[in-house]
């Protein structure tokens, strides 16, 4: 944990977190797999305080799901007395103690298959000929928001903070975040057009990543034929523990991936409700498939793609990257496809999209109250308002994230800016902002 107002007096808190993005690593593996950093505090009229927290964790222990949950906790441990959280310390500490609460990895969780060792062997001998010999998904149009010549370097950070981040080396590239808002008006558009076209917000979200998409595509283009436009392909992680009909707390990562979600390109000469309930609608019927409780008789579904084997083609993808990434000379050369070696998509995605539902049933405003008798009597209470989330990006990475509550939908981006451009992602912005609203902000 680490105090900023040792050294600054005042830190804007986008800067910072671009600052923490790109420079040397934040967290040393070695010492600790996340840190905490502690703005200095603004008052507030009314004898209120604003303090904001700045969280760096390993991608190895956490996702959006399970950071909604910390800070869930993080927020009840600011509430609790200072004689309880004294009091709980050295049972806390005890070795025993924490060797117990520390979650177990998410490799751990794997369900076993069911059967014999000969029914195991022919599962797994399936899972290898059906990556084998799966269809790829169709090329998907790149990301128009592309540069047209990637920048080779990244820009390294003026050294502001240099009391508390190290500037001594320059990532590879530079990551960088974007944050939208759709107004309540859009927020309430989008709802009435998933319940009209009978899909879930999420799937709307997709659609509307979409169409958003396909529009800068189209402008950026605008002489290519219809006949000859690309789908839109949207990879997205899943949240793979209705597979492991895991229902404990959301306290460590989970993820797995999914080859991508394809829409269809469509024409922003069409109306503009009728593209979004087609896409949405088309949306629905690829997420639903994994949305599913996985019941027993699905690990024996002949689909490359099925849920039933999901977490299998996940494990044996991990495997294939882990060989990849070694140095040539410590590489095994045995791969697990053997002869058959996987059919997988050349293309690439146009994006990934990845939506966490609804936020407010995990975190939301108004859970202490920061008046009245309750407040008086405590002497401190803490509430909570709001949170943003991004992660560092690799090669050519745009990553949508998307939440929200009934009133506010919102888009957290992170992405590659050496690959990508800033002034476009402005204009994306924009234009997901304007994309469901009335009058010239929806159009191109």
């Amino acid at each position: 944990m680490h105090f900023l107002d040792d050294h600054y007096g005042h830190v804007d808190t986008s800067d910072f977190y671009r600052h923490c993005q790109n420079t040397a690593r934040v967290v040393d593996p070695y010492s600790a797999l996340a840190k905490l950093f502690v703005l200095p505090m603004e008052t507030l009229p009314g004898g209120i305080s604003r303090v904001r927290f700045l969280l760096v964790a390993a991608h190895q222990i956490s996702e959006g799901l399970t950071m909604y949950s910390w800070m869930s906790h993080f927020l009840s441990l600011l509430n609790t007395p200072d004689s309880e959280l004294s009091a709980s310390l050295p049972k806390l500490l005890e070795p025993e103690s924490f060797q117990k609460r520390l979650p177990l990895p998410q490799e751990d969780h794997y369900p076993p298959i069911r059967g014999t060792r000969a029914r195991q062997r022919w599962f797994w001998t399936l899972t290898l000929i059906l990556r084998h010999i799966r269809k790829p998904l169709p090329p998907a149009f790149p990301n128009p928001l592309r540069r047209l010549i990637p920048r080779p370097h990244a820009i390294p950070m003026s050294p502001t903070y240099d009391k508390t981040l190290n500037y001594t080396r320059t990532p590879p590239l530079n990551s960088f975040a974007c944050q939208s808002i759709l107004s309540p008006s859009t927020t309430a558009r989008l709802h009435h057009l998933c319940h009209e076209a009978g899909v879930s917000i999420g799937s709307g979200c997709f659609a509307l990543c979409g169409m958003v998409m396909m529009e800068l595509e189209e402008a950026r283009h605008p002489y290519t034929p219809a006949a000859s436009r690309k789908p839109f392909i949207g990879s997205f992680p899943l949240n793979p523990r209705q597979f492991f009909n895991h229902h404990a707390a959301l306290d460590s990562l989970m993820l797995a991936f999914s080859d991508g979600l394809v829409l269809p390109f469509l024409s922003s000469d069409l109306d503009p409700e009728g593209r979004f309930r087609l896409l949405a609608r088309s949306a629905h019927r690829q997420l639903r498939i994994y949305q599913k409780r996985l019941r027993k008789e699905d690990e024996a579904k002949l689909g490359a793609r099925s849920p039933g084997r999901v977490i299998a083609t996940n494990y044996i993808a991990a495997v294939e990257r882990a060989e990849a990434k070694l140095p040539p000379q410590l590489r095994t050369g045995v791969t697990p496809q053997g002869a058959y070696p996987a059919n997988v998509n050349f293309s690439g995605a146009t994006c990934g999209v990845s939506s966490v539902g609804r936020t407010d049933a995990m975190l939301k405003q108004g859970t202490y109250s920061l008046d009245g008798k309750e407040a008086v009597e405590k002497r401190f209470v803490a509430d909570f308002r709001s949170l943003d989330m991004g992660v560092r990006v690799r090669d050519d990475e745009f990553l949508i994230g998307i939440g929200g509550s009934a009133e506010h939908v919102f888009v957290n981006v992170s992405y590659d800016a050496n690959a990508i451009d800033e002034v476009r992602v402005e204009e994306w912005r924009r234009r997901m902002e304007g994309v469901l609203e009335g009058g010239e902000t929806a159009r191109l």
